[in-house]
Order: C-alpha cells, then structure tokens, then sequence
C-alpha cells in the first residue's frame, strides 16, 4: 500500500468510495476543485493502481482539519484509514505553526470515532445539527501534532 498525492486519475476511485461511504458525498468535481487549492492535503492510499482510500483537508497557517476520510468497502479493517491520518498530521505538522489537527465526525459513528481515539484525537466539542441526510450532531475532536508521536 503505498500513500501518494492525489492526482486527477484517482478522482473517479475516490468519488466512488466516498459514494460508497457518505448517505451525501461530495461529488467529483468537488474533489477535482480540491486538486488545486493552496494549503488542502488530499492524499490517496493506493494498491497496484487502484484507490483504496483517501483523505482530504487543510493546513493553512496556525490550523489544521480533515474535511473527508473514507476507505473502500474491500479494503476495511486493515489499517488504511490509521496510515492516511497518520500521513496526514505528518505534513501538517511539517508547518511550523501548526500545532493541532481538528475534525468533525458524526455522533452515532462509534467506529470512526473509536478510530480518531486510537489514533490520539480526543472529543472537544459538539456542533447540533452539524450534518444533513439525515440531521444529525457532530462530534469536534481535536489532536496535537507537536508531539513527540504523532501517530
């Protein structure tokens, strides 16, 4: 499995997996926008060729947050997730500003959130009503990457 920037051929894999993953995915212009943008870390995890996850975010000054993470249905529970998050607070933490990494996850997703535990993120928030299709709450949890172990 190798961890590699996100180019334009991973863009129709990726949408397919965060169809596969979110009841309201972003779409693949939306990630195709991405692409682009100063500060965003989009990265896919990639077996021989084909995505098999990715993830997506901000580091942009003094702040840090992962906007969308997801693996393929095939590839669950073989610690993919844990290595994007983990490549992800590496470059973040390549800024000498940033100091934390935020994110949002919903609040009925005890296996995400378990996740974001293991991987150092503690909850320090909730937003009501934070998500659509279906309404639901979203847990703020935040790391800090100054750390000696980021991962």
């Amino acid at each position: 499995m190798k961890i590699v920037r996100t180019e334009k051929e991973h863009i129709p894999q990726i949408a397919r997996i965060a169809a596969e993953s979110f009841p309201d995915p972003w779409t693949e212009n939306g990630f195709m926008s991405s692409l682009d943008i100063s500060g965003n870390i989009f990265l896919t995890a990639s077996e021989n060729g084909e995505a098999a996850g990715y993830i997506i975010g901000t580091a942009d000054g003094d702040f840090a947050g992962i906007d969308s993470i997801a693996v393929a249905p095939s590839f669950r529970r073989q610690g993919i997730a844990k290595e994007l998050i983990c490549r992800f607070c590496e470059i973040a933490a390549q800024s000498d500003s940033c100091s934390s990494v935020s994110l949002e996850v919903r609040e009925n997703n005890l296996p995400a959130r378990a996740l974001y535990k293991k991987c150092g993120f503690s909850e320090i928030g909730l937003r009501k009503n934070f998500y659509s299709a279906p309404r639901e709450n979203a847990i703020v949890m935040n790391k800090m990457i100054k750390e000696d172990k980021l991962c």
